[in-house]
């Protein structure tokens, strides 16, 4: 998990790296801040056309009363903006987007009784591993206020499809994988601060 997540780490640099160092030549480069949570980078190629990657990692860790459950998730996703009007200083734009998120949970028994077992219960763990990918159609607006701060707002439609991983202690019967398809609605808003 760590080496994966250096690695997002490095091309998302990259991806900022590579834009900073092009932005004279192919236009603006401005940092992305957006719900649902991601940070990301978007590169105007030219006045028509926007490329935005983006990354979202999020960590949790919940006690209850019997066990701990540790949960890490990541997504990487990008989006292309192909603007088809502009009044003024708003531009509507039409983007495709892919997003791809990984998650792993794993729930260990916290358990301490005052009577002896032959099993330590709080070495039994078990855990899920979730691998999704999004595919959505969206049509958005982007406020220009300043040249070095925009908003931008977006709706659309949205397919996605996952696969869940289940790992179980060895005396458990091993369970299959799940796989699930959702069809549904995206929304999405962020401000952009440009170079």
């Amino acid at each position: 998990m760590r080496a994966t997540s250096r690695l997002l780490l490095s091309v998302v640099l990259g991806l900022l790296w590579v834009a900073a160092a092009s932005a004279q030549e192919a236009g603006r480069v401005g940092i992305t801040m957006g719900y649902p949570t991601a940070v990301g980078v978007i590169w105007h190629l030219s006045d028509a056309i926007a490329v935005r990657p983006e990354l979202n990692v999020t960590t949790s860790t919940t006690n209850a009363a019997l066990s701990t459950t540790s949960a890490t998730a990541y997504g990487v996703g990008v989006t292309g903006l192909f603007y088809f009007k502009r009044w003024d200083a708003v531009g509507a734009y039409l983007a495709p987007r892919y997003g791809y998120q990984h998650g792993s949970a794993t729930t260990g028994l916290g358990v301490d009784l005052p009577l002896p077992l032959p099993i330590d219960l709080s070495s039994i763990e078990s855990g899920t591993t979730t691998s999704q990918h999004n595919f959505s159609g969206l049509v958005g607006a982007q406020f220009f206020a300043h040249r070095h701060f925009a908003v931008f707002g977006e709706i659309g439609a949205t397919y996605s499809t996952a696969t869940i991983r289940f790992t179980v202690p060895p005396a458990v019967p091993a369970l299959a994988d799940e796989s699930s398809h959702a069809f549904g609605i995206r929304s999405s808003a962020g401000a952009v601060f440009y170079f």
